[in-house]
């Protein structure tokens, strides 16, 4: 399944609207509070399939959200990477086993 992720250096959480890229679910009753000060229901935490090579923990369901974000924060830690931009694309290297994943 394709579905199409923002990739977003201010986010703390990955977030999505699409419950049907979640291979896990847990329900949750939860808040978030977006960037822009709004506060939003969280309906459950799992994890999200991607189209690209990253399988994705701890991603917030919020089934009000336009739209999907991959938290650099978030990533780079659990990876232990590091993210390089270009025109056209992002690129994830992981640092111990040097291995690359194209956003």
């Amino acid at each position: 399944m394709s579905h199409t992720w923002i990739i977003d250096s201010g986010a703390t959480d990955h977030m999505t609207e699409n419950r049907g890229i979640m291979s896990s679910f847990t329900s949750t009753s939860n808040f978030a509070v977006l960037a822009d000060g709004f506060r939003t229901t969280i309906q459950g935490v799992g994890t999200a399939t991607t189209s690209f090579t990253l399988s994705l923990a701890y991603v917030l369901y919020l089934p009000h959200f336009p739209f999907s974000l991959l938290s650099i924060s978030k990533i780079t830690k659990i990876l232990n990477c590091t993210v390089t931009f270009f025109p056209d694309r992002s690129v994830f290297k992981e640092l111990g086993t040097r291995e690359w994943h194209r956003v």
